[in-house]
């Protein structure tokens, strides 16, 4: 073989071997992620301490904002008698589609969703929009707004639909 042949084999395998090394060590921690720290060494942090979104499932607080919170103000604040169902069945839909993440009823009526297991931040949102709403003395066309235009920024309706 030619020297030059040589020395590009040599090459390939230097950067296959530190190639070899990094996935190597990668492979060897688990639940970490490694980089490469200020000095050019190998470093890890734990993945789990990463997350900005610590408490994304906290079931208590969950149950806490979702029925001491959104229901208990709509129960209280929304219009109660026959004449007011369809307005409070729209705003419900409206928080029931926000809080699901977008999913809407199919053909069959069914969602495939529980806004009783939302994100804490989407149920914190929902109450911001409640109790904005409660504070402002708004009408029902305002809360249904709110939602709507909420979900509608989040792209779960296009803004040109009903």
């Amino acid at each position: 073989m030619s020297e030059k042949k040589e020395q590009k084999k040599s090459i390939i395998t230097n950067e296959e071997l530190e190639i070899s090394e990094i996935f190597r060590k990668a492979d060897s921690v688990k639940g970490e992620q490694l980089f490469i720290g200020s000095d050019n060494r190998f470093e890890s942090n734990k993945e789990i301490e990463n997350y900005v979104l610590k408490d994304i499932d906290n079931p208590e607080k969950k149950y806490d904002v979702y029925y001491k919170g959104v229901e208990k103000l709509l129960k209280e604040e929304l219009p109660k008698g026959a004449s007011f169902k369809e307005a409070r069945d729209l705003i419900r839909e409206e928080k029931i589609i926000l809080l699901t993440g977008g999913k809407k009823k199919d053909s069959s009526g069914r969602r495939g969703a529980d806004s009783r297991m939302s994100y804490v931040h989407d149920l914190d949102v929902a109450l911001g929009i409640i109790s904005n709403w409660i504070m402002e003395r708004g009408t029902l066309f305002d809360l249904y707004t709110r939602f709507r235009e909420e979900n509608i920024k989040r792209g779960y309706h296009d803004s040109t639909s009903k």
